[in-house]
């Protein structure tokens, strides 16, 4: 393949240099959407998000609990929070014998059912998330959580326990 002109040369060759580069170098680029929800009875009141590169174990992002901020959905003011509260504690109204109300769910992290859950007041961001889970909470449902077996699989330590 002839290519006509200096510049069109220098082009191509920064193309395959770079290319070659990443590939050598085993670099991953990609990255994951780590999405959750924190549902009431059914509904969606909270959602938060966050990445990552796909590397860390679901016990890993089951940590990103703990830091993920949360925006109210529309399903919330029906919870009659009140606006100055610091923080507030959602509490299923499922018959007793029932599973748990409260579902945390976190791709790639696994799912957890309670019948109450502590939120958190954080100041507000420009995304309008202001919620953040009790951390103490997230490491009391650890053990608890579903995962898939899947991500079962890619445990880096399947030993690992909180209780």
């Amino acid at each position: 393949m002839r290519i006509a002109t200096p510049t069109m040369r220098t082009i191509v060759l920064t193309v395959f240099a770079w290319t070659l580069s990443g590939t050598l170098a085993g670099e991953s680029r990609a990255a994951r959407y780590v999405r959750t929800d924190v549902s009431l009875d059914g509904k969606t009141v909270l959602q938060g998000s966050t990445g990552d590169n796909g590397r860390p174990d679901a016990d890993q992002v089951w940590d990103y609990l703990k830091t993920i901020r949360f925006k109210a959905t529309k399903e919330f003011p029906g919870l009659a929070v009140k606006h100055d509260a610091k923080e507030t504690v959602l509490t299923s109204s499922a018959p007793k014998g029932k599973p748990g109300g409260v579902v945390i769910d976190i791709r790639y992290g696994g799912m957890a059912m309670t019948r109450q859950l502590t939120l958190i007041r954080v100041p507000r961001d420009k995304d309008e998330r202001e919620w953040r889970l009790d951390p103490d909470q997230v490491d009391q449902l650890f053990d608890r959580r579903f995962i898939r077996r899947s991500d079962a699989a890619r445990l880096k330590n399947p030993q690992n326990s909180r209780r």
